[in-house]
């Protein structure tokens, strides 16, 4: 699997399971360019990599997954997660906070804990996706 900076082309591979997770008015420039994965010259997923916060802030990086929903199950998020880890050691981050994992994302949370990452608190139900929260 390849895993790499997206280009202006990869939006109509990426847009398909990036609308299905993402709401259309997100404004996810905030998070820089995301970094799609390819498997078999096919995109399956990306994530995007970038500061938590600003100025004082700016040493923790933010990440946001996205796995297409047909490959899930195969290794592919826990190999953006794990390349997302080295992306941010690289770029000089001293850590990774993530905002906002949905609670009924039971194997993101299983494969975040396996890897050593912590959780500060749960909020059930906060997306309101409705059936998932």
């Amino acid at each position: 699997m390849l895993i790499r900076t997206a280009t202006e082309f990869d939006w109509p591979s990426i847009w398909p399971f990036w609308i299905c997770t993402i709401d259309e008015s997100d404004e996810s420039d905030e998070y820089g360019s995301p970094a799609p994965a390819e498997d078999a010259g096919r995109i399956v997923a990306t994530y995007h990599l970038g500061p938590n916060h600003g100025g004082a802030g700016s040493h923790v990086a933010n990440a946001s997954y996205l796995v297409a929903s047909g490959i899930r199950g195969h290794g592919i998020g826990r190999a953006t997660v794990e390349q997302s880890i080295v992306h941010a050691t690289e770029s000089g981050y001293l850590g990774i906070q993530f905002h906002a994992v949905a609670a009924s994302n039971i194997y993101a949370i299983k494969q975040y804990v396996d890897l050593g990452l912590t959780s500060s608190d749960r909020f059930p139900g906060d997306f309101g996706i409705p059936n998932r929260g």
